[in-house]
């Protein structure tokens, strides 16, 4: 029987267990890793079954009967045999040999268990057999027998008797490992047990690391959220820590007083902590956590690492609700996702088509373009590994993908592990000349795009939908369908010059050293955008309202019917006014891209509501306020590259053709509202279909459908359902989904329908009363938090400073006369920046945990230009803090 160790063949793994395994493994990546592991040896399995054979049959016979009787039987039979176990007989030579290798070893060693059920993937049976620290050579071979004996321990045979698993297949090697004289020791998790991947936890005490692993509450816990790498720290209150004496026993000691508050790692050693266990994470393909501990001359050491068992393996996903959380706030229904899952498939495959991506390579990602979306716990996620994978295959764009994750606002972590498609000269130069050619006659594109896309919405609004049966309403909605999809890649290309564009931009500003809140303020479009027009045509209706009709407005507010009744001719015009108002615009309220969300002409109260308010505000000085903050930011640009002449004329071209694409960009999103709008329409008219001929309860039903199950409903080309359960079951789980808190951004890996979604973390204190987020429209406001979770419930905003999880093209009514908007979600080109810009309204986006930091009634002051949000101190924000 001879002893095993680092130098040992792979072939004999089998012998060592999973401990031992385990170290022969982080032996060989320690040039990887970075950290040292200390020597060890390990006596092998065949030598505990050999000496304890008798005793584990006698075990398996026995347990299943002391299970049967009652926890006193099983605790006598653990101590019968625990007893015998230490009385076990070794060979004589074994016994030098184990002394011997202890010795070369050192003073102090660390005995463990290292059973062939340990540390699997599976499971881990982490605490269920004994470690002995602190052990000197002489006393290995009893510390030895006790970690054997630990297997009969009334735990561990209840442990083995709940997994199912049968002693026989059971076997116990022990590791013999030099004993750390440790200053700082833990364990480090790459992701969260709990199920957060994207999320890593050290954890750490002073002296060595048995405080950890026995749970005690003197350890620092430290949790790094990867996507902005942004640690969050508890530091424990460190009052003992375990020591090895001068003849390497371990014993406790008091910790000095200037020492228990004192973080155990800082920012170099919890690095190179983090670094280790990544390594290992990377080498095995799953999170693992990792033993590890620092010594008094500061090395690293890995005492051991084994798989996170509670987690799922497989291939990675990442969800981030980004900046798609503008267009599909909160919960979002089956209808809208399936429409909004196959507009994306749909135009991303039309976008790589036209940059010359060939036919066969795109059938080949047909899976990665079907999940560019996700939908889990009924909201809307981008699946960013997706998303990598499809701009990956446009050749020549592996630069710009960073550009493109900082312009929406998504983690690069989708980025990293994932292959790159090789693309030749040939191709690079394709996508180049029609990636440069759409530049030139992106003007002609978008103008008949527009043009096809109007008529085909208004032939849907002129129908006569009540006359048409359930076969022609869905002509007529494949029609609108393809109008929305069919062209619509113009929009993303446009986004691409946007991101591109605004990129060269920003890096011309950065080198000439201009402040970062110029170029928010360079990017405010020439003349009026259209996502503002809704608003402006909005006030321009409501300086008209006549004196006569204002009451009778109020009463529609209040609950009388829509129109109100007119009476001169002035009430009249108005009137008319009014719905070719509602005809125009009626599509943009909050929510506006969620089919299951009424529209302003479906449900006109809100609208009169806003009409209402709208009549305090001036539109005009409106118009004015972003124009002398870009002349101020014009102003700072001039400055900055002065005699650098040739750096103006590229910054001139960049900000010319960026702003014309957000111009088109807004446009464009006004389109896609109306589209969205028709569509709803259409399917209103169906769910009615549905319900008088009892397919479904209520008419309402069919948003909690998909568009093929209602197609396939009305066609007969799918397989028979029960719509109506269907609906119920549907209904009561997106309730129960609606009270639940899911991250904003985090990783799976295997099937995700089986993974535990993490929930949001509680946000971090505020340090000095200061948030920090994106600069996005400069200028400085004060004002009393109102705190917005509805739009459609929202007080007026007049004067206050709104903060809103995310918003969307819909909130600009309520963003006008604010005084200055905070955002949790957003970026440098999102909806909520561009508009906050068009406004002049000081906007500060991606300023985490907004909602909950920031007291509603608080006084508050932005800093559009710095990105700095201040909750000021006085009376009252004490009051409601």
């Amino acid at each position: 029987m001879s002893l095993l160790d680092a130098t040992s063949a792979e072939a004999e793994l089998p012998r060592m267990g999973g401990k031992g395994a385990g170290l022969w493994a982080l032996s060989r990546m320690a040039s990887v890793t970075g950290a040292s592991v200390p020597e060890f040896f390990v006596v092998p399995t065949e030598v505990f079954t050999s000496c304890a054979g008798a005793l584990l049959d006698e075990a398996r016979g026995a347990l299943p009967v002391a299970r049967v009787h009652d926890r006193l039987t099983l605790e006598r039979l653990s101590a019968s045999l625990v007893a015998r176990v230490q009385q076990l007989d070794l060979p004589a030579g074994l016994v030098v040999d184990i002394v011997a290798r202890a010795r070369q070893l050192g003073s102090a060693v660390a005995v463990r268990s290292s059973a062939t059920v340990e540390d699997a993937a599976s499971r881990s049976f982490a605490g269920q057999l004994s470690t002995e620290i602190g052990v000197t050579p002489d006393e290995v071979v009893v510390a030895a027998r006790r970690v054997w004996a630990s297997l009969f321990s009334p735990s561990c045979l209840s442990y083995l008797a709940e997994a199912g698993v049968d002693l026989a297949n059971v076997a116990v090697a022990v590791v013999v490992q030099r004993q750390v004289r440790a200053r700082a020791a833990g364990v480090a998790f790459s992701a969260r047990p709990d199920g957060a991947l994207d999320e890593a936890v050290v954890v750490a005490c002073l002296g060595l690391g048995e405080t950890v692993v026995q749970g005690r509450p003197d350890v620092d816990t430290l949790v790094l959220e990867r996507a902005t790498s942004t640690w969050t720290v508890t530091i424990g209150d460190k009052r003992e820590r375990m020591v090895l004496d001068e003849q390497g026993a371990a014993r406790h000691e008091p910790v000095p007083a200037d020492q228990r508050a004192a973080p155990v790692l800082d920012e170099a050693a919890r690095a190179r902590v983090l670094s280790l266990t990544d390594a290992v994470a990377e080498a095995q393909g799953r999170a693992v956590d990792v033993e590890w501990a620092i010594d008094d001359a500061g090395v690293l050491c890995a005492l051991q690492a084994r798989p996170i068992t509670t987690l799922p393996a497989g291939g990675r996903c990442f969800f981030d609700r980004a900046n798609v959380v503008e267009s599909f706030p909160g919960i979002t229904g089956p209808l809208t996702f399936s429409q909004a899952r196959e507009s994306y498939q749909h135009v991303f495959r039309n976008t790589l088509r036209r940059l010359g991506v060939p036919q066969q390579t795109l059938l080949d990602e047909d899976c990665a373009f079907r999940s560019l979306i996700g939908y889990v716990q009924g909201r809307v996620y981008y699946n960013t590994a997706s998303w990598v994978r499809v701009l990956r295959l446009i050749p020549g764009v592996e630069p710009y993908l960073k550009a493109w994750e900082q312009m929406i606002g998504v983690s690069s972590k989708a980025r990293e592990g994932s292959s790159v498609r090789a693309s030749g000269a040939l191709g690079l130069v394709r996508t180049a000349t029609r990636f440069l050619a759409h530049i030139l006659w992106l003007d002609v594109e978008h103008r008949a795009f527009v043009r096809r896309f109007d008529r085909a919405h208004a032939h849907v609004m002129a129908a006569d939908l009540a006359a048409l049966d359930a076969h022609a309403l869905i002509e007529l909605y494949r029609g609108m369908n393809a109008s929305l999809l069919d062209g619509w890649e113009v929009t993303f290309l446009n986004d691409g010059v946007a991101f591109l564009f605004t990129s060269l931009a920003k890096a011309q500003l950065t080198r000439a050293g201009a402040a970062p809140e110029v170029l928010p303020g360079l990017l405010g479009a020439d003349g009026e955008i259209e996502s503002t027009r809704p608003l402006t045509a909005l006030y321009e209706l409501a300086a008209d309202v006549p004196p006569t009709m204002v009451r009778k407005l109020e009463e529609v507010v209040e609950g009388a019917p829509f129109p109100p009744p007119a009476g001169d001719h002035s009430e009249q015009e108005f009137l008319v006014r009014l719905d070719q108002w509602l005809a125009r615009y009626g599509d943009r309220r909050a929510e506006e891209l969620k089919l299951e969300s009424p529209t302003f002409r479906e449900e006109p109260r809100p609208f009169v509501r806003l009409l209402l308010a709208a009549r305090d505000h001036d539109g005009a000085a409106l118009s004015a306020r972003p124009g002398a903050r870009r002349a101020e930011a014009e102003r700072q640009a001039r400055s900055a590259l002065r005699g650098h002449p040739l750096r103006r004329v590229v910054l001139a071209v960049a900000l010319a053709l960026s702003r014309r694409s957000v111009r088109w960009r807004e446009a464009s999103r006004l389109r896609r509202t109306r589209g969205f709008g028709g569509i709803r329409k259409l399917f209103v008219e169906l769910g009615e279909r549905l319900a008088a001929d009892r397919v479904i309860a209520a008419a309402d039903d069919v948003f909690f459908l998909e568009t093929d199950e209602v197609l396939q409903a009305i066609k007969g080309c799918g397989p028979p359902d029960d719509l109506r359960a269907l609906v119920v079951a549907r209904r009561a789980r997106l309730a129960a989904w609606a009270t639940e808190r899911p991250r904003e951004r985090f990783a799976t890996r295997g099937i995700v329908a089986a993974h535990p979604i993490p929930p949001r973390p509680p946000p971090a204190a505020v340090h000095d009363g200061e948030l920090r987020g994106i600069a996005c429209a400069a200028g400085t406001a004060r004002g009393r938090a109102l705190v917005v979770r509805d739009p459609r419930a929202a007080p007026s905003t007049a004067g206050r400073v709104l903060i809103a999880e995310t918003t969307d093209p819909g909130w600009v009514f309520l963003l006008a006369p604010a005084a200055a908007l905070v955002a949790e979600k957003g970026s440098l080109l999102s909806h909520t920046a561009i508009i906050g810009r068009e406004l002049g309204v000081p906007t500060v986006v991606n300023v985490p945990h907004a909602t909950e930091l920031i007291p509603d009634g608080a006084l508050v002051e932005v800093d559009g230009s710095s990105g700095v949000v201040r909750i000021i101190p006085d009376a009252a924000t004490r009051e409601v803090a």
